[in-house]
């Protein structure tokens, strides 16, 4: 089972292509980073996991079950998404806000209870938040509010879960220790990364998107070819056992 892209084509007004006949299959266990040129349409993606955009063609299975006849609670008990932007309320605790995480679980009317507070505990506690738990959102870092992120994430317990650049605001420190910690929590992972030696590192599955298409996926050893990069990229690329190294395309 898995996550399905299937055939799909998605635009934000009707009209207008954003992405435009995606074939892709997530399945589960896998862990995949989706990279590609800015506006090639990777966060439109998980959008449309969302249904945050038009679906204009094609479709998203989830186990078999088209996104299109499940409601956004159902979509987010199976699939938990990490968006760059969200609306958030400044003045919330961190734990509040880690709770909503299990709102997919609760329903509108029902309260958190004992096991919902330990599902959130474990959560701060497995991204190195548990000492911000009582702090309010709007006095936390970058740094520390993306940590807390990943924690309500964690704690949607959703089985696929796919983060548009998890490791923004980090330092170099945080940046590995968040993708070892998604690396190791037993759940299918879909990273959007903009750094290179990242996904290199961590995923095992690459994803290219370039102009709203899909260039290429496969192997990550497979992908970080020279020729590829050049081409998508416009960048040189030279690799070793465990990372890469990245030079202009000079012309003239």
């Amino acid at each position: 089972m898995g996550v399905e892209f299937r055939d799909l084509t998605v635009s934000y007004d009707g009209s207008n292509v954003v992405l435009e006949g995606i074939n892709w299959t997530v399945r589960k266990g896998d862990f995949w980073s989706v990279i590609g040129p800015n506006g090639a349409g990777k966060s439109t993606l998980f959008k449309a996991l969302l249904k945050r955009t038009y679906i204009h063609g094609g479709d998203i299975l989830i186990d078999g079950n088209s996104i299109l006849n499940m409601k956004m609670h159902e979509i987010a008990k199976r699939a938990g998404v990490l968006l760059q932007t969200e609306i958030y309320e400044r003045s919330m605790k961190v734990k509040d806000y880690v709770m909503l995480g299990r709102f997919p679980h609760l329903g509108f009317y029902s309260k958190p209870g004992k096991v919902d507070e330990n599902i959130v505990f474990d959560a701060l506690q497995k991204t190195g938040s548990l000492d911000l738990r009582n702090r309010l959102i709007g006095e936390l870092s970058s740094g520390e509010f993306q940590r807390v992120r990943i924690a309500r994430i964690l704690a949607q317990e959703s089985e696929y879960i796919f983060l548009d650049e998890p490791t923004a605001h980090l330092d170099y420190a945080h940046r590995f220790e968040v993708m070892e910690l998604l690396k190791n929590i037993g759940k299918t992972v879909v990273c959007i990364l903009h750094d290179f030696d990242l996904a290199y590192r961590y995923a095992e599955k690459i994803m290219v998107l370039h102009s709203g298409r899909k260039v290429e996926e496969g192997v990550t050893q497979i992908i970080f070819r020279d020729d590829l990069f050049q081409n998508v990229f416009r960048v040189r690329i030279t690799r070793t056992d465990t990372h890469i190294n990245i030079d202009p395309l000079l012309e003239g």
